[in-house]
């Protein structure tokens, strides 16, 4: 089995724009993206910034994340972390000290049954 590709976005490095990822991204720099797309994980370590509209099998964020996330499956907002603007996802683990601000669906584009009404 061939192993998913680890590109990093190191500290100090901004970069602007639209990235195709091809398996997972690990930023500790800045990215202000137009659009970014990664076929595996984002990780977002605690010094690491991603703004913009973004698109992933997952993303691990101990960082600051800000604007539109379409998530394939789990998103872990850990210890430190920041979220704000609108995240869809399947499975989300929000732990103790995250600053989580905005519009979370989990829905999946599915509507949630309604119960039966009591009479």
């Amino acid at each position: 089995m061939k192993e998913a590709l680890m590109n990093i976005i190191t500290q100090g490095t901004k970069i602007e724009g639209k990235m195709y990822v091809n398996g997972s991204i690990r930023i500790d720099g800045e990215v202000h993206a137009e659009y970014i797309e990664a076929t595996e994980k984002i990780i977002i370590g605690p010094d690491g910034i991603l703004k913009g509209k973004v698109k992933s099998k997952s993303l691990s964020s101990s960082g600051v994340c800000d604007g539109v996330f379409h998530i394939g499956e789990l998103v872990e907002l850990l210890k430190g972390a920041s979220f704000d603007g609108e995240l869809t996802c399947k499975r989300l683990v929000v732990e103790d000290g995250v600053l989580l601000d905005g519009k979370v669906s989990m829905r999946e584009g599915k509507r949630i049954k309604e119960k039966p009404k009591e009479s």
